[in-house]
């Protein structure tokens, strides 16, 4: 049986890591990082929704394109 992490675990190995990191004056750059990750968390949630609007339009798109197509031949064929 393999150990799996739980939400508390990796919450205290995130702060962890922020502390180490903003007492490091080195890793200025990795303490920035964490901090704006919720940022890049957001930025993903907005990048997906704005995924699906695409694809959806898209689909629409096509929806409309065969409908016109079958519309045409239709009024052709008359």
């Amino acid at each position: 049986m393999t150990w799996r992490p739980t939400d508390r675990d990796l919450a205290r190995l995130v702060r962890r890591a922020e502390r180490e990191a903003a007492d490091d004056p080195t890793a200025t750059d990795l303490h920035r990082r964490l901090r704006d990750r919720d940022n890049l968390e957001l930025d993903h949630d907005h990048r997906a929704r704005s995924d699906r609007s695409a694809i959806l339009g898209a689909l629409a798109g096509l929806v409309l394109l065969v409908v016109f197509v079958i519309g045409s031949l239709l009024t052709h064929h008359r």
